[in-house]
């Protein structure tokens, strides 16, 4: 039988990379004790559409590892780990500060379990990412961890800048600017595996621009979650029909979404369509200058088309439903 052909879609590949490298680390941790095997578990992909499709950063750092010519290691799949640890702790602590009860359209542990679980999940997993970190024998370039340290500490910044009481001592005329800026803190783990990549395998000179190339992107992935908040449905690469109520979001804090839709309101132009247009211009630019930002990266031939893909899906994705949501 001839070998299986790798998906060039970023959501197949991701999938596939964390089902071959990533879940087999994870599992090294949870084998002997019971309440680190749910932690972790809740780190896996679901059965869901909207759960096996998400952003998966252990993987996205597996494939710029890969970009840059270099062999991903199993000190590589510790790192990639230990993201996915990092990365699902931040959203068990979301959940606990935004009372989640479903994520990605299955049931949170705070759902289940109440707050205190979500919290004490969110902790088990940053312990399980410092093991894994403290595994990768090979990688002890200080920038890993540092890099790592960092973004947790922005992220967490950046939460505190989303939150309600925060939002209540801005200015109207300055909510798109600190939303901006709260946007970036707070997805800085999704936006550490390409500059994390780059030190891993001794390219430090490409730190800065994947660090400029992720942050300036990732501004489209919270448009899209502000308008599917508003729309009701979820997603980035693939999106799906959000089980939360419609508006959870936006009803107790500013999104860019009903920012946009204050101004359109003075406008004189029918507010749904205009907002759509808004976030599709938006979602266009920012996805073109990344497409530009990539081509002038060293990236090996074999990497280019999924990379392009993840940076082009997003777009695809909300064309396609945006003209099939009813009005907000």
């Amino acid at each position: 039988m001839p070998p299986q052909r790798r998906s060039r879609s970023y959501p197949g590949w991701a999938l596939d990379a964390y089902q071959r490298r990533v879940a087999p680390a994870l599992g090294t941790l949870s084998a002997n004790d019971v309440a680190e095997q749910s932690w972790v578990e809740s780190c896996g992909p679901g059965a869901g559409t909207a759960t096996r499709w998400r952003l998966f950063p252990g993987s996205l750092y597996l494939l710029w590892i890969e970009a840059f010519g270099a062999t991903a290691s199993e000190d590589h799949a510790q790192i990639a780990a230990a993201l996915e640890c990092l990365h699902n702790a931040s959203l068990h602590h979301d959940d606990a500060l935004d009372n989640n009860d479903s994520r990605r359209g299955i049931a949170t542990i705070r759902g289940t379990l109440g707050p205190s679980a979500s919290v004490l999940a969110g902790d088990g997993l940053v312990g399980a990412a410092l093991r894994l970190v403290g595994a990768a024998r090979d990688l002890r370039d200080p920038g890993i961890v540092a890099k790592l340290g960092g973004a947790w500490y922005r992220m967490t910044l950046g939460q505190l800048m989303d939150e309600a009481a925060t939002w209540q001592g801005i200015a109207r005329d300055r909510r798109e600017e600190h939303w901006q800026s709260m946007t970036r803190a707070k997805l800085a783990l999704g936006n550490l595996p390409a500059p994390l990549a780059a030190l891993s395998v001794g390219r430090p000179e490409l730190v800065d621009p994947l660090e400029r190339l992720h942050e300036e992107f990732a501004i489209a992935s919270q448009i899209m979650n502000d308008i599917g908040d508003l729309e009701g449905w979820a997603g980035f690469h693939v999106i799906a029909p959000c089980v939360r109520e419609r508006g959870q979001e936006a009803c107790q804090k500013p999104t860019i979404a009903t920012i946009w839709r204050d101004a359109l309101e003075n406008s004189g132009q029918e507010v749904v369509p205009a907002l759509h247009r808004k976030a599709r211009r938006e979602i266009q630019r920012l996805t073109s200058s990344a497409l530009s930002q990539l081509d002038a990266l060293p990236v090996q031939p074999a990497a280019v088309d999924i990379l392009r893909d993840f940076f082009t899906r997003p777009l695809t994705e909300f064309e396609r439903v945006a003209h099939l949501s009813p009005p907000c």
